[in-house]
């Protein structure tokens, strides 16, 4: 009864090793995807800012979530955008997190949720331009590689952990026998 009743908890616990290991890396290999920015050096595509926007015919202004690549493709339509105050906003898929820094200077924090990926770029903004910092994509694929990483794995933590449970059993069992006690 004690061996079935021991076969079952190794099961469970093998199984919950396989999450642990599979959740663990799926949130941890984003981070080794991540992309730190020095001056000057101009993000990938998928490096979303806020700009203010302003329509002269309606006398309307607005904030908009752009790319990168279409910010700088229109720099002289689009200014940086600087948030009237700190704290967060919450649209939907975009949320934003601003802090002032200095006096006309805050560091935007800016995540994007879809539906196949989620999105994380942090930025100094200026009355003058956007200085681009930290951006970390985290897509399914990644979520895919982590189980396959947790399959190969699992049985590799198994093999090691049982190989040192027989190893420690052998020492104690020579420690205990009385051949090597007289000795």
């Amino acid at each position: 009864m004690f061996k079935f009743l021991g076969c079952i908890l190794k099961l469970f616990l093998s199984i919950l090793l396989f999450f642990a290991i599979g959740v663990s890396s799926t949130f941890v290999i984003p981070f080794f995807t991540a992309e730190r920015y020095e001056a000057n050096e101009t993000p990938d595509g998928n490096f979303i800012v806020l700009v203010g926007n302003y329509d002269s015919e309606t006398n309307e202004a607005w904030v908009d979530a752009v790319s990168w690549n279409e910010y700088t493709e229109k720099i002289n339509v689009y200014k940086p955008y600087l948030s009237p105050s700190e704290g967060n906003c919450d649209n939907a898929p975009l949320e934003c997190t601003a802090t002032n820094i200095d006096p006309g200077k805050q560091l935007i924090e800016l995540r994007e949720r879809q539906e196949n990926y989620w999105l994380y770029n942090k930025y100094y903004v200026t009355n003058e331009k956007i200085i681009p910092l930290y951006s970390r994509i985290m897509s399914p694929s990644d979520s895919m590689l982590g189980f396959f990483l947790a399959f190969i794995v699992t049985p590799i933590v198994l093999l090691c952990i049982r190989f040192c449970r027989k190893r420690f059993n052998n020492f104690k069992a020579k420690s205990n026998s009385p051949i090597a006690a007289d000795s």
